[in-house]
């Protein structure tokens, strides 16, 4: 009998993705099978939660960081680009070469 909306670890060298049969034992309840081994303690999920707040934190920054350098390239070339058309018009009343 199926029971829909529930997903089993398969033992036994299972693949992913392989079709297992899974019977319901004898007292009607359901049994858990640890498939990927052992549970963690909670220190390490702290700990690997902790890391990835950190990582989070520390990416979001370096997105920043280089938007702001981007944005930061894009206004200085403008800037240049409006001191060269400035210099291009002002340059024949300093320079000798008129």
């Amino acid at each position: 009998m199926p029971w829909p909306g529930r997903q089993f670890g398969a033992q036994g060298g299972a693949f992913t993705g392989a079709a297992v049969q899974a019977q319901r034992p004898a007292d009607g309840h359901d049994t858990v099978v640890e498939a990927c081994g052992p549970r963690i303690p909670d220190s390490q999920v702290t700990e690997q939660a902790d890391l990835a707040g950190t990582a989070g934190v520390a990416a979001l920054g370096m997105v920043i960081a280089a938007a702001a350098f981007a944005t930061r390239s894009a206004l200085q070339r403008r800037r240049m680009a409006a001191w060269q058309a400035g210099w291009r018009e002002n340059e024949p009343h300093w320079s000798s070469r008129a």
